[in-house]
């Protein structure tokens, strides 16, 4: 395709690439990186395999009009997990740090870096490593030089029984607990974890045992003490679920969230946003909507016009993979544009 700024706002775009995708799975990571326009997915499994290897997708540029997919890393024994979360370091853009999750014995709380150029795992778990424990289906955000992470899955449907918000700082490679005041999220999994002006931390949904949220939370990090608020809206707002995704966009403060699991044990493939502004929950009817899944790979891409020499840059959700409730795994991939020309 000539542009991916040309795609069509809250249109799905179904990604085509003739080099060979990752194998379907569910509970992998996918990490934008903006000087390279490429995103790279690690881990995650499927019903025969709990893999440990590294793909990225390079997107359309100003050299090349196709999607590329290339397996960079086969098989190292630090990527075998699921349901991780992985961030781009805002130490070192080279780097993506990952936490957590599990693989078919045991669930995990180390932290490893993928070097993009070298192609390397580093680990950089603390040597006494006893603050946070092993979870998984957890979500994480970095933000002012610290990788953050709240509760998240100990066994089968129950969570971590911690509601604590920790800090990882990417300088001294050390956890902490962040001394947060206010009436806390309950503990859960599945939930999303979203950021706002390299302050905020925006916390929606989640579940714990048979209990499905829909509430949302924030945190201004820049408060002494920080102070967990709830949000309530008076309009429609989207119904519980875990397992599910979402973005921000800096550009009109607003965040989307996309698909997951109900109450009801249906998958969704319903797309809402919420405004900082005016804190109302607003469902966005999209085309060409991808298939109802949970435990997707997701992340924000911000692309740049390659025919203009412009810094404006269109914000869109990419999703990869995932699961149904009926227990088809896919391996498909798409994007969603996420604002308009009148929003930039």
């Amino acid at each position: 395709m000539s542009s991916l700024t040309s795609l069509v706002p809250f249109d799905w775009f179904e990604i085509h690439s003739s080099s060979r995708s990752p194998q379907l799975r569910v509970g992998h990571s996918s990490t934008f990186v903006p000087s390279s326009s490429t995103v790279y997915v690690l881990g995650g499994a499927n019903p025969s395999e709990c893999f440990a290897d590294v793909h990225s997708l390079a997107l359309p540029s100003k050299t090349s009009e196709t999607f590329l997919w290339t397996k960079l890393l086969a098989e190292d024994p630090a990527l075998r997990r699921y349901e991780h979360s992985a961030v781009l370091s805002t130490e070192n853009p080279d780097q993506v740090v990952f936490f957590g999750g599990a693989d078919t014995e045991n669930n995990h709380n180390d932290v490893h870096v993928f070097n993009i150029s070298t192609k390397t795992i580093e680990n950089w778990t603390p040597k006494d490593n006893k603050l946070v424990s092993p979870r998984t289906h957890h979500s994480s955000c970095c933000v002012q030089h610290g990788l953050y992470i709240f509760s998240g899955g100990f066994q089968g449907v129950k969570s971590v029984d911690d509601s604590e918000l920790y800090r990882f700082d990417l300088v001294s490679k050390t956890w902490s607990c962040v001394p947060a005041h206010g009436s806390p999220p309950e503990q859960r999994h599945g939930h999303c974890l979203l950021s706002l002006d390299n302050a905020r931390l925006y916390l929606h949904g989640g579940m714990d045992g048979r209990t499905f949220f829909s509430s949302l939370y924030s945190i201004d990090l820049t408060q002494k003490p920080p102070r967990w608020n709830e949000h309530r809206s008076s309009s429609s707002c989207p119904m519980a679920r875990a397992a599910h995704g979402g973005v921000s966009i800096e550009i009109t403060s607003t965040l989307f969230i996309f698909g997951g699991l109900s109450r009801s044990g249906q998958a969704l493939n319903d797309t809402w946003s919420w405004s900082t502004k005016s804190e109302q929950w607003t469902e966005i009817i999209c085309r060409n909507v991808p298939k109802a899944r949970l435990d997707f790979a997701y992340c924000l891409i911000e692309c740049k016009d390659k025919e203009e020499d412009s810094e404006k840059s269109i914000p869109m959700m990419f999703v990869h993979g995932g699961t149904d409730t009926q227990g088809e795994v896919f391996d498909d991939c798409f994007l969603l544009r996420l604002t308009f020309d009148s929003d930039q």
